[in-house]
């Protein structure tokens, strides 16, 4: 037998062998493009959740600078109303203040005006403490004179 005998069961062999070769092959280039398409399929997946996970992030991030800022502003407002309060309370500690040196400055001015009195009051007092001894003198120098007087006048009634 020649090898060339069995020319045509090698061709129809090599036609089956290459059928099933394709065949195999068209399977194989199938799986492969399902494997593709789930791969595909999966990486939007999850690219769908990490879009989804870093909008939450993202979102929470936002009401997290939020919440931050509001509580700032609020401890803003809440220094200013009490520098405010404080810079009333200092205002009116220097109105008093000034209203304590006004009083301190006449109560000095009335002070130094009743020692000027009490001073004029002491000079009186001494001119009438010199005024009161002038008066007793004169007052004993007319007692004296009086009794001079009596006693002459009994010498008179007795000489007459």
């Amino acid at each position: 037998m020649d090898a060339f005998s069995n020319w045509p069961a090698l061709v129809i062999a090599f036609a089956s062998l290459s059928v099933a070769f394709l065949g195999f092959r068209a399977a194989q280039s199938k799986s492969l493009k399902d494997d593709i398409s789930g791969v595909e399929q999966r990486s939007e997946a999850g690219l769908r959740h990490l879009e989804e996970k870093m909008t939450l992030l993202v979102q929470g991030a936002l009401e997290r600078e939020a919440k931050s800022r509001h509580d700032l502003a609020n401890k803003v407002q809440a220094d200013q109303a009490r520098m405010e309060m404080l810079i009333r309370q200092l205002d009116r500690d220097a109105a008093r203040k000034e209203e304590m040196h006004a009083v301190e400055r006449r109560l000095g001015e009335s002070l130094a005006k009743f020692e000027a009195k009490l001073d004029r009051l002491g000079d009186g007092l001494s001119k009438m403490a010199a005024f009161d001894g002038n008066v007793r003198g004169l007052s004993d120098k007319m007692t004296w004179l009086a009794e001079r007087i009596e006693s002459l006048e009994v010498r008179a009634k007795r000489a007459d």
